[in-house]
């Protein structure tokens, strides 16, 4: 298990989301210019999501992101 903790200025990454309550397949293409030795994904939702790597799914959990309470 990995944890980080980052300051507000350090996250360099861009929601996305839909205004539709629909579900989505969202994807993603970029070109990595050298072998990769180990990668790092961060993911989360406001409801349950499958999150797939090259159509393979990363993990073997359900629903992530886990027990959430909608209260």
């Amino acid at each position: 298990m990995t944890a980080g903790f980052l300051a507000p200025d350090q996250w360099r990454a861009r929601f996305v989301g839909s205004v539709s309550e629909e579900p989505h397949l969202l994807r993603a293409t970029f070109h990595v210019p050298r072998p990769v030795r180990r990668a790092l994904l961060h993911s989360t939702a406001f409801g349950a999501y499958d999150l797939r790597l090259n159509g393979a799914p990363v993990d073997d959990a359900e629903l992530k992101p886990g027990w959430s309470s909608y209260q």
